[in-house]
């Protein structure tokens, strides 16, 4: 159930804002697959709640793809 609920929005998002989750993501990631990920978010400005799900998600699934074909270490 924690799952379906995970993937409608991302907790972190709604406790942390869209910002501070992208910056968590990334952490996250670097951490898990040894990548370098640098993040400029430019102070992201407020955003309707399933806009900010759709970016995160797009932020998400690049960082997968990139790591998954890229062959990158620095992302």
């Amino acid at each position: 159930m924690r799952s379906i609920v995970e993937g409608l929005q991302p907790a972190a998002l709604a406790d942390l804002g869209l910002e501070e989750s992208l910056r968590q993501l990334a952490a996250r990631f670097g951490h898990l697959d040894g990548f370098e990920v640098e993040l400029d978010t430019d102070a992201v400005a407020e955003l309707p709640a399933a806009v900010e799900v759709g970016a995160y998600r797009i932020v998400q699934e690049s960082l997968t793809n990139a790591a998954k074909h890229s062959g990158a270490r620095h992302l």
